[in-house]
């Protein structure tokens, strides 16, 4: 497990693990809130991949950090 503290994909603020993750077409993407994954899906659509072409949700799975 890493717990090695990253930027958010979006914001640039440190992530606490394991973050928000969003699988895209250029690789896993991390944020610091479901605030800041939303707003790169909806800025980013034509890159992130569904649940039908990434074969499940990450993301879905993921305790809410309460940020």
């Amino acid at each position: 497990m890493n717990t090695e503290a990253r930027a958010c994909d979006l914001c640039s603020l440190p992530v606490v693990p394991p973050g928000f993750l969003l699988q895209t077409t250029s690789g896993l993407k991390v944020f610091c809130c479901e605030g800041c994954q939303g707003i790169y899906g909806m800025l980013h659509e034509s890159e992130v991949l569904t649940d039908d072409a990434a074969g499940r949700s990450e993301a879905a799975d993921l305790p809410h950090s309460g940020k």
